[in-house]
């Protein structure tokens, strides 16, 4: 069984926009209703984002798309974020295994020196995983954005920074 993750092609468009419509996929980032959509525009960011600093990955297990890593690299900074969108591979700890070839990749092979992440205050277990990878909670915003049902949402913020990481 192998799980890895590969850069998002104009192939992949139908699948993320399934994923990204989908309300409980989307929940945990603060979207219960999902997104909407223009499968055109998603297909020309997935062409073009070769040439940006903002990329989106397909995570593969046994070659079954089954989630999405975000990317978004500025300097010698990455801001990241994963979703495990099939249910039924949610709670096996896939995410924390491809989090954990992500993490390595930026360090040891991009030139990167600190990772980003945030989640929402209510998602306590992506916290656990974070914070067993070795992300440190640098603060909370507090009432960030309000979601779809009118909820006031939070966010934690994490980061993780290259020192610390060699050092685990």
């Amino acid at each position: 069984m192998k799980i890895t993750y590969r850069l998002a092609t104009v192939k992949d468009t139908k699948q993320l926009a399934s994923w990204w419509r989908d309300g409980e996929v989307m929940a945990h980032a603060g979207f219960p209703l999902g997104l909407t959509i223009d499968e055109t525009k998603l297909q020309d960011r997935l062409l073009n984002q070769k040439e940006s600093n903002h990329q989106v990955f397909i995570i593969e297990y046994d070659a079954q798309s089954i989630g999405e890593l975000g990317v978004k690299i500025e300097g010698n900074e990455a801001e990241i974020g994963i979703k495990i969108c099939e249910v039924s591979y949610q709670n096996k700890g896939l995410g924390t295994t491809i989090l954990s070839k992500l993490i390595a990749d930026l360090f040891l092979t991009r030139n990167i020196t600190r990772i980003k992440l945030d989640t929402m205050l209510e998602n306590t277990r992506a916290q656990k995983v974070y914070e067993r990878l070795g992300f440190i909670k640098v603060g909370v915003d507090y009432d960030v954005f309000i979601d779809q049902l009118g909820n006031k949402r939070s966010a934690i913020l994490y980061q993780l920074s290259k020192e610390d990481y060699l050092k685990r």
